[in-house]
């Protein structure tokens, strides 16, 4: 029995929630295989210098699958992806899952101990890497080196046909697993969450269709691969005939990354509102098409990029194939909402009794379809708990508990409202609190700890650590925050960590998170302790720019940016304000050298932007392996775009997405 009751707002809960449209259910490798029949010759995938055609993409796939094949790998099988960004990581992918494997990516710049516990989890029949990234493997692990010379000459005599399910050790169904995808764990460890192919075609159509995305388009790919953004950006291109652009590891300044979204026609992109708020406005005439998803997006974000453009929220955890909601958003419209649900689900706001709300009034977002993932891998007590069964639909349906909560507006949108727990979003990256604390208490010095994420200036959420030390010599802040990078991501490592002698305790002898202090942090106090006066106009230019980002009374020289609080998305702010002031600063080097006497030596005139047409693509086009990278778009000639920054792909993994999501 449906449950809804016969109201207006259940009449209006039906009407949004039909998003149903039959016909839509393939796997991966059939998506990608029929879009290589219908443009063999376009652009496939961009990286660096290096383009590949749908042909060539799909044939240097179908060799690998073979080759896995071959080492046993089937559906239902899981094949870890190690392998440095680039377009090996996007073809590696693609042969998994031609195989009938589930990929499972790790991302190669996370620190071993990370890399350790998530092949740990995951346990795959196999790693793909490179010899770049291999010593970063546990000791042991079976790994298919892909540019190993005897690699490569054994992928390159296969057949490159597409393989069928005579070719696989089983068939392959949309109900098998596609791939596995980390995110942040209560428990202290990362946990997998197993999304198959039956949502993979509902999301492409929709967003092709949303997007406008068309035959020679190119979108932009900044995510991580080991974020399931990545997975939106590869459907959206991949199944209309677009190019994948993936941003190259070494575009390191300004220019570059100008040249490379103008050289490209880069004309679709999806970034966390957090990375976009941080960049400079630039005029990229090409550019048609901005998504943001991860984080809330601020109606400022919104008035500063969507004139001249048309720009979209999403929404949607990684257990609902990406995105479950989204909505188009403009300028002047005030605060934007989360959306509505895309093609073949449907999302319910539900009370504490699991029962309807009214529209307008608040509740948990629970979301169905044909989206949903299956479950945590290995974790059958917590897909319990999160997939529950599902009585406003088909018999047999499950919905998914997101601890989001949120309340429909009147025109069908939905708006976010917070948490029902702890959870939160760092930077477009989803932190469960529970994670960092427990390799906080891991510590020798550590006797109890807590982390939550504060925002004691608007627009600058921050993720911060109490500790209180065990008894005997006191840790230092810098220390433990050591400790946590050499284990953690750096987005689930403390901006700042504050020593207590005691946790604040309410009346009934709980934690109270309100009174836990707001950091103090100033310069000259916490830094080297020399308290010296800035010597030189660049030293004193970056001494008061730390300071107005940091959002401290005062800094020295020889005091340290993330000692101070700063993250990769204040690294960002920093590199503008410098360029606003006339100068480049790469967010490389605050990460590398921190202190604004070091940084101060680095520091370079910002020249003039120069523009750089863009060059030719289409069936005549040279493609290849060593041809030059083509515009992958179709939008007119560009013009320059000034006030572009230094970004590495550290720092743009760091930013994206669980997307969020790599700057």
């Amino acid at each position: 029995m449906n449950p809804l009751p016969a109201t207006e707002s259940a009449a209006a809960w039906v009407a949004w929630n039909d998003t149903v449209r039959t016909g839509l259910a393939a796997t991966l490798p059939h998506l990608v295989e029929a879009q290589a029949r219908r443009t063999p010759d376009h652009p496939a995938v961009v990286h660096d210098r290096t383009t590949l055609t749908y042909r060539e993409l799909n044939e240097r796939a179908n060799r690998l699958a073979r080759v896995l094949v071959a080492r046993g790998a089937g559906p239902e099988d899981l094949v870890a992806v190690a392998v440095p960004r680039s377009e090996r990581t996007l073809l590696a992918s693609l042969a998994v899952a031609k195989a009938g494997a589930a990929y499972v990516p790790v991302d190669t710049a996370y620190p071993a101990a990370r890399i350790a516990a998530l092949l740990g989890s995951a346990a795959p029949l196999l790693t793909l890497t490179a010899e770049a990234a291999a010593p970063q493997l546990p000791a042991g692990s079976p790994a298919l080196v892909l540019d190993d010379p005897d690699t490569a000459e054994l992928v390159g005599r296969q057949d490159p046909a597409d393989l069928t399910d005579d070719d696989r050790r089983g068939p392959l169904a949309v109900d098998n697993a596609a791939y596995v995808i980390h995110t942040s764990g209560s428990t202290g460890a990362p946990k997998g969450v197993v999304v198959t192919h039956a949502g993979l075609a509902s999301l492409a159509v929709d967003h092709i269709e949303r997007f406008g995305i068309t035959e020679g388009d190119g979108v932009l790919q900044f995510a991580s691969f080991s974020f399931d953004c990545s997975v939106g950006d590869m459907l959206m291109a991949l199944c209309s005939g677009a190019a994948l652009i993936v941003r190259p590891r070494d575009c390191l300044s300004g220019d570059e990354v100008g040249a490379l979204i103008d050289r490209t026609g880069a004309t679709h992109v999806t970034i966390p509102p957090q990375v976009l708020a941080a960049l400079p406005a630039a005029t990229h005439r090409t550019l048609r098409t901005i998504a943001t998803a991860g984080d809330v997006l601020p109606a400022t974000v919104v008035d500063q990029w969507a004139p001249g453009r048309r720009m979209f929220n999403a929404y949607g955890p990684t257990e609902a194939t990406v995105d479950a909601v989204a909505t188009e958003v403009r300028a002047g419209a005030g605060p934007p909402p989360i959306g509505g649900p895309v093609l073949n689900t449907r999302v319910y706001v539900l009370d504490a009794d699991l029962c309807p709300v009214p529209v307008g009034a608040e509740g948990e977002l629970f979301i169905a379809g044909a989206g949903l993932a299956r479950g945590y891998l290995r974790q059958p007590g917590l897909t319990a708990e999160r997939f529950l069964p599902c009585p406003f639909g088909p018999p047999g349906g499950r919905m998914y508990r997101t601890g989001d909560l949120v309340r429909w507006r009147a025109d069908g949108n939905l708006e976010f409202r917070g948490r029902v727990d702890h959870q939160v979003k760092i930077r477009g990256f989803r932190v469960e609190p529970g994670e960092v604390e427990a390799a906080l208490t891991a510590h020798p010095r550590v006797a109890d700890c807590v982390a939550i994420a504060r925002e004691d200036q608007p627009g600058a959420k921050r993720l911060v650590g109490y500790v209180v030390p065990a008894p005997g010599p006191r840790p230092e802040a810098a220390d433990l925050r050591r400790h946590l990078a050499e284990r953690l991501p750096d987005y689930l490592v403390p901006s700042a960590i504050v020593l207590l002698d005691a946790f604040p305790l309410n009346p009934n002898g709980k934690l109270d998170r309100a009174a836990l202090p707001a950091p103090e942090l100033t310069g000259t106090d916490t830094g080297s302790g020399t308290g010296r006066a800035p010597s030189t106009p660049r030293e004193e230019l970056l001494c008061a720019l730390f300071a107005e980002v940091l959002g401290v009374p005062r800094v020295g020289p020889d005091d340290a940016f993330f000692d101070l609080g700063g993250d990769s998305v204040l690294a960002i702010r920093l590199a503008a304000r410098a360029r606003d002031a006339g100068w480049v600063l790469a967010p490389k080097d605050v990460f590398t050298l921190q202190r604004a006497a070091a940084l101060a030596e680095r520091l370079e005139p910002a020249p003039e932007p120069t523009a750089e047409p863009p060059m030719p693509t289409g069936p005549d086009s040279p493609t290849g392996s060593d041809s030059p990278t083509g515009s992958a778009g179709s939008g007119a000639r560009p013009e320059p775009a000034p006030g572009l920054l230094a970004l590495s792909q550290e720092d743009i993994d760091d930013l994206t997405g669980e997307w969020a999501n790599e700057f």
